[in-house]
């Protein structure tokens, strides 16, 4: 049997690796590993989204714009409700993101994630990734 700790991780770690966006069914692990009054925070947003169809929206809107992005996962950390992810990104800007036309170019980033669980569900999210690297790799000075 499990440990709270341990089933808090595997929820996460599900959530990175089947609900990650360029997987064809990943809104569907997103209704199951995801509470729909879920608080996403982002580090693009000016203030945290709220409820799951809000963030479906903003996490899809990601993904068009690096339909390629790929996720390898380095370090994970749980205590209490909260599970902590490093994790390293390599994709193709071939889509628009963040208003920003397709330039074709290639990046690499590293990011954090931090998730709080509660009753086998990701309740709230807060996420960091060196977007202004992003950037300046597709060429936005």
């Amino acid at each position: 049997m499990m440990t709270q700790l341990e089933q808090n991780k595997a929820i996460a770690l599900r959530f990175a690796k089947e609900g990650w966006g360029t997987n064809s069914n990943w809104q569907k692990i997103w209704d199951e590993v995801v509470a729909t009054d879920i608080i996403w925070h982002h580090c693009a947003l000016l203030a945290p989204l709220q409820g799951i169809e809000a963030a479906k929206k903003f996490n899809g809107s990601l993904f068009f714009g690096f339909p390629d992005m790929q996720q390898s996962i380095e370090t994970m950390i749980a205590e209490d409700t909260g599970v902590a992810m490093r994790h390293t990104l390599t994709g193709t800007h071939a889509g628009s993101f963040l208003g920003i036309p397709p330039t074709g170019k290639q990046v690499t980033g590293t990011g954090v994630r931090f998730f709080r669980i509660a009753a086998g569900k990701i309740i709230e999210t807060w996420y960091e990734i060196n977007l202004l690297g992003f950037m300046q790799q597709i060429g936005l000075k």
